[in-house]
């Protein structure tokens, strides 16, 4: 599905759009840090109730990818009104992943920046306020000129303003922000949340979010929407290819980044993996669903095992990161991809200095096993 953010894109160089640069229809392909020496962990999200303590940054360090999500600290969290610019949380997220790089300067930490939300909370909304005050565009309005003003996913946060962009000035600043994120914050790369949202149908766009009694649409004129989606394309798919050239670090949700995968699923896993191995899907994944218990449930841990490829995390979406005492176990170099070694038996050795980790998963049963080097073997299943 991200893979069209590559598609659509090159498709649009052919149209002549107002102010809308040509797009990279082929970015750079990011490279974040990676490692089979124990199990890849991912981390989404952020504690609502303050900055993590140093138990829980002790944890973080030990993921190989860190993501902040935008409701980190009481400040930022307040809902469904939202506080202001002065809440800053960039800067709270940058505080963390300043402790966090000099804990394991190996990490690549995330940002969380909505590709279409502009949450007032963020110091970038201050800068936008400020804009917008002196008589500059940054806003999405509709064919009407009214402000676009929604209540997001289930009506978590409302008054959410929209970005603009047709307008280069919007593109720019957003682009900036990120960039200044990677010199002053230790950012590596952004979870672009939305970035394949775009206004459509074509012949009559429309923008619609909230729920219940709080959902509401607005309409805008086809050549508008035309030059918004062109100017949305070409950021998601131009910020990849600077943070590939810079940092090495991924949009998530964008033309080479996924998240929601889930890691228990052997056959939806082991498809997305395929599909970002054969160029036609993301390879940077976020096996996100279902996977903060992952390190307690032995199934799950060996179909993410077995269909695991490089840049496929182990991911868990939460206030706060697990650790199970099977992170920390030597894993090593797989031996080779996951092979059916029986009809519907699969199994997948990993080799590192403690010796030969074994996962075994039964398709038919939905059960799986994992040897790991060095422990005890684990009980043979029911027959």
């Amino acid at each position: 599905m991200k893979f069209l953010v590559c598609i659509c894109a090159s498709l649009l160089a052919v149209h002549s759009i107002a102010d809308v640069p040509p797009p990279v229809p082929n970015p750079a392909r990011p490279a974040p840090y990676w490692s089979w020496d124990t199990v890849p962990l991912a981390f989404h999200g952020a504690n609502r109730t303050g900055m993590y303590n140093q138990e829980t940054l002790e944890i973080l360090a030990k993921y190989q990818m860190v993501t902040i999500e935008k409701w980190y600290t009481t400040c930022a969290s307040q809902h469904p009104d939202q506080n202001g610019p002065a809440c800053a949380v960039e800067d709270k997220m940058f505080s963390t992943f300043n402790t966090l790089r000099e804990m394991n300067p190996n990490t690549t930490y995330i940002m969380y920046l909505n590709s279409m939300m502009d949450f007032d909370f963020y110091r970038l909304n201050g800068e936008i306020e400020a804009l917008e005050a002196a008589g500059e565009k940054i806003l999405l309005r509709d064919e009407h000129g009214t402000l676009v003003d929604l209540c997001n996913d289930g009506n978590y946060y409302c008054g959410v303003k929209f970005f603009d962009w047709s307008q280069n000035a919007t593109r720019q600043l957003w682009t900036n922000h990120l960039l200044n994120a990677t010199r002053v914050g230790n950012v590596s790369g952004v979870f672009a949340d939305h970035a394949n949202q775009m206004l459509t149908p074509a012949d009559k766009p429309t923008l619609c979010n909230g729920a219940g009694d709080k959902r509401r649409c607005f309409s805008f004129t086809p050549q508008f929407a035309e030059e918004f989606n062109a100017g949305h394309w070409w950021l998601v798919n131009h910020t990849q290819d600077i943070l590939s050239k810079q940092t090495g670090g991924p949009v998530i949700d964008g033309p080479y980044g996924r998240y929601n995968v889930d890691p228990c699923d052997f056959n939806s896993l082991r498809q997305s993996v395929q599909r970002g191995q054969a160029g036609v899907g993301a390879f940077v994944i976020e096996a996100s669903k279902g996977g903060c218990s992952a390190g307690g449930d032995e199934s799950c841990m060996a179909s993410y095992l077995i269909n695991a490829e490089k840049y496929t995390y182990l991911s868990c979406l939460a206030d706060t990161p697990p650790w199970y005492p099977v992170y920390g176990y030597p894993l090593g170099e797989p031996m080779s991809s996951g092979m059916q070694v029986s009809p519907g038996v699969w199994e997948r050795n990993f080799s590192s200095s403690a010796g030969i980790t074994t996962a075994r998963y039964d398709t038919k049963r939905s059960s799986g096993t994992v040897d790991w080097a060095g422990q005890p073997p684990p009980p043979p299943p029911p027959p």
